[in-house]
């Protein structure tokens, strides 16, 4: 969950799929946020984009550039024409606020389970006061342990696939 760009050298092109050479961008695709292989120099100023993209939009997460070594030493061929992409932070509607809120207030027995976007949002005090208000107990997981202090009687606790026994009992009731 952290937003750092790798930048990792590869075997040559020609040999880029020959057993037993390793490819980081293939071997670290399943725990990075975006991975590519530049295959020629003019690729770098788009390959830039998309990664400065994925740094800056949606989860935080590792970017991994892969650049094989006769790439490395490749010149670009036109001028390089880079500009940084915009920030698009991504929010539901407010029809989908509504809903979710009268859902929320109409359960039966309804539990707030938060996650680790409290934290990335910087909004543990309105999820407190939120809890407060609707009198919903709160559930963290294990990612978003600190989004909710734990001491507070709203407070189930945390867990992933263990937890505490009030917060098993809730979740089994909610």
């Amino acid at each position: 969950n952290v937003p750092i760009l790798v930048f990792q050298g590869g075997v040559q092109t020609t040999e880029y799929a020959v057993r037993p050479n390793f490819s980081p961008a293939r071997t670290y695709q399943s725990v990075t946020r975006h991975a590519e292989v530049i295959w020629k120099a003019d690729m770098v100023p788009a390959a830039m984009r998309r990664a400065f993209h994925a740094l800056r939009n949606g989860r935080p997460g590792p970017v991994l550039i892969e650049i094989p070594s006769d790439v490395e030493r490749q010149t670009l061929s036109g001028e390089l024409r880079y500009e940084s992409p915009k920030r698009a932070p991504q929010a539901p509607s407010r029809g989908a606020v509504k809903e979710a809120v009268e859902a929320l207030l109409g359960a039966r027995k309804p539990v707030i389970w938060s996650g680790m976007g409290t934290l990335f949002a910087g909004a543990t005090e309105q999820l407190r006061e939120l809890a407060e208000l609707t009198q919903i107990p709160v559930y963290c997981t294990m990612p978003g342990k600190s989004g909710f202090d734990e001491r507070h009687p709203l407070a189930l606790g945390s867990g992933s696939g263990a937890t505490t026994q009030p917060a098993y009992r809730w979740l089994q009731e909610s």
